[in-house]
């Protein structure tokens, strides 16, 4: 992010905002939040970046920050705000303070967007005792932010989206470091060693390619009469290229759930993908814009990509770990369009 923001284009922001920015960036990946770079925008300010819980059926944005002329503005999204009370009210003055001054009060009168005669902008709480009654159409915006507190925001936001998708999607992975290209949010991960169980179909030479729908049909019928026992991400499958840029060995494709269990039904295959470090992205449909300039013909173009954003922040494809991940949430199928990660191994240069 920090690279990124050195482009002239954003050259009107000031380098405490931009301070605030990286910090605010970096402990949204840490706490598994995901975003979709830096964005164009009109209506608030010249730029936007949206961040969002990987997972969910349908993105919703918990946090947006707008880039304007004169400042940046952090905006946040909450509801159930009762629910949360005591800690707001025992929060720092700067956390505290656009829940209750008098910034966006609902007017009286105000019809706003009535749905079944309920404004669903209004948002109505109680503080210190005191009573509140919000148009969340324009409030929860914060100005003037400071690195050094980045991670209060953050914290906040936790309250009210506790990201259970980090927890149980990615229960093994550790954020070491947030990298941007092309305004695009990369992570850097760290891995111990993971079970895959699944199917694993292999190319019949080492030019050819394996059948790869073969391979997918025989993994959609096993594990609908026989579940893969004790899944890390029970929401969540994955399509690994196995041996892709190795000349000496036939390539695979290996369709799978990551497992505690190396023990499984005898029809299974089981890969132990050895730990280090990686290299994630969450691939979208702005993430494709940003980075291919349109839709992707397959996750496994974005394996390419991560190579490149390796090679720019030090890091290259770990020559001893042959197999790149496209980690899909399954659990959103039926919602499109599902989140999905792109990964490759990485050491460090």
């Amino acid at each position: 992010m920090e690279k990124l923001l050195s482009d002239k284009k954003y050259a009107f922001i000031s380098q405490k905002d931009k301070a605030f920015i990286v910090a605010f960036n970096g402990f949204m990946a840490k706490a598994g939040y995901a975003n979709n770079g830096i964005q164009p925008y009109v209506v608030f300010g010249k730029y936007k970046i949206e961040y969002f819980k990987p997972g969910n059926k349908t993105k919703k944005y918990i946090a947006r920050i707008y880039f304007r002329e004169e400042a940046i503005v952090l905006r946040l999204y909450f509801s159930n705000i009762d629910k949360h009370r005591r800690y707001i009210e025992q929060s720092p003055g700067f956390i505290k303070k656009p829940f209750v001054d008098d910034s966006h009060r609902c007017k009286p009168g105000c019809k706003g967007m009535a749905v079944n005669d309920t404004c669903r902008y209004r948002k109505t709480y109680t503080l210190d005792g005191a009573p509140y009654v919000k148009c969340a159409e324009q409030s929860f915006m914060y100005y003037n932010m400071s690195a050094e507190n980045a991670s209060k925001y953050v914290e906040l936001l936790t309250q009210f989206y506790p990201n259970t998708m980090s927890k149980a999607t990615y229960p093994v992975e550790t954020v070491i470091r947030a990298l941007s290209y092309k305004g695009v949010g990369f992570e850097v991960v760290g891995r111990p060693d993971a079970i895959w169980a699944g199917c694993v179909g292999y190319a019949e030479n080492n030019t050819g390619e394996p059948d790869i729908g073969a391979t997918l049909k025989r993994f959609q019928a096993l594990v609908a009469s026989v579940p893969i026992k004790e899944k890390i991400n029970p929401g969540w499958s994955a399509s690994l290229s196995i041996n892709y840029g190795c000349g000496d060995k036939p390539s695979g494709i290996m369709f799978a759930n990551e497992s505690r269990a190396g023990k499984q039904d005898g029809r299974y295959d089981i890969l132990t993908q050895p730990g280090g470090l990686w290299l994630r992205v969450c691939v979208s449909a702005a993430t494709d814009t940003a980075l291919l300039g349109r839709q992707n013909y397959g996750m496994f173009e974005y394996f390419g990509i991560l190579k490149d954003v390796a090679r720019e922040n030090g890091y290259s494809q770990n020559p001893n770990v042959h197999m790149e991940i496209e980690y899909h949430c399954h659990a959103e199928y039926n919602a499109p369009p599902h989140t999905a990660f792109a990964y490759i191994p990485i050491v460090k240069n």
